[in-house]
């Protein structure tokens, strides 16, 4: 039931599955986890690690929270570095013993603006950066955008640095900066946030996100992935959603866990992957009304 009890919630969010069967459900008003039995049955809660620097929104960015099969929390600590200075985060581990830098993830290009007062730091669009995703067992796969290749870092440390893979970068057109207008006003604020600025006749307003989120700027050509848009599957190979034209299908690199290229798949246009299961991939399609339909395929 919702609440603020041991075995209440009060905004259901992501589901992670542990490797003892539990599953856990992030609580975002609460900063914490609900866990939950095989059987679904409450079984209480746990903290979950703070992102560090600050209020920050953003449209698209996926849940900052990533979990291993033994509950270890996987961050960027991005707190103190200086505006557009760093081209790289540490990659935190938070365990119950404490926690540990376990690798240094490239950052996208940044620009720095001024609202209400505060420094507004915005990514260049399409400019390069890392990414990565975390196996159950602990193993990291970090996603490299210069070059473009597969770095899997053991749970025990060992890094093991896979093949290049040679791409063609794509131009950035008027339609990506269209697209990026249109998604700027109608972005939404978090979480029904207000932020109040003068209306100019004594009074107040709520500010949009366009307010508060500068206009984009982009970089001449696009990256190999989004990586914002990186999957581990269950049985260890890493999916990564490649940069195509606008509209066009979209396509995936499936990786293995040495790093190597060892398949790809191509989605129709409007449809997105996700979620992987052992023998299935879930995509979400959406029609000529933008009505979502979830669908299930064995692979």
């Amino acid at each position: 039931r919702t609440g603020s009890g041991p075995l209440e919630f009060q905004l259901p969010g992501g589901f992670y599955p542990m490797r003892s069967g539990e599953i856990w459900m992030i609580d975002n008003p609460q900063r914490r986890y609900l866990r939950f039995s095989p059987q679904g049955k409450p079984l209480g809660t746990r903290p979950y690690a703070e992102v560090s620097g600050g209020f920050s929104f953003s449209s698209e960015n996926r849940d900052p929270h990533v979990l291993d099969g033994a509950g270890a929390e996987y961050l960027l600590d991005r707190g103190g570095r200086a505006a557009a200075a760093a081209d790289s985060a540490p990659l935190v581990r938070r365990t119950a013993k404490g926690s540990d830098t376990v690798a240094r993830v490239g950052l996208p290009e940044m620009t720095v603006s001024t609202a209400i007062g505060a420094r507004i730091m915005s990514m260049v669009t399409f400019s390069p950066a890392d990414g990565f995703a975390v196996a159950r067992s602990g193993a990291i796969a970090l996603v490299r955008s210069r070059p473009y290749r597969i770095d899997w870092v053991s749970p025990t440390g060992t890094l093991t640095r896979g093949p290049e893979v040679t791409f063609t970068p794509l131009p950035v057109t008027d339609a990506d900066g269209a697209k990026s207008a249109e998604s700027r006003k109608n972005a939404k604020m978090p979480g029904g946030i207000q932020i109040m600025t003068s209306d100019g006749k004594g009074g107040q307003r709520a500010m949009s996100p366009a307010d508060l989120v500068p206009e984009a700027k982009f970089a001449e050509t696009k990256p190999a992935f989004d990586p914002q848009q990186i999957r581990m599957a269950p049985d260890g190979r890493v999916w990564v959603r490649r940069h195509t034209p606008l509209g066009a299908n979209e396509l995936y690199d499936v990786f293995d866990p040495t790093g190597k290229r060892v398949d790809r798949l191509e989605l129709p246009a409007r449809t997105r992957l996700i979620g992987l299961g052992m023998t299935s991939m879930y995509v979400v399609r959406l029609d000529d009304e933008d009505l979502m339909y979830l669908g299930r395929v064995t692979y």
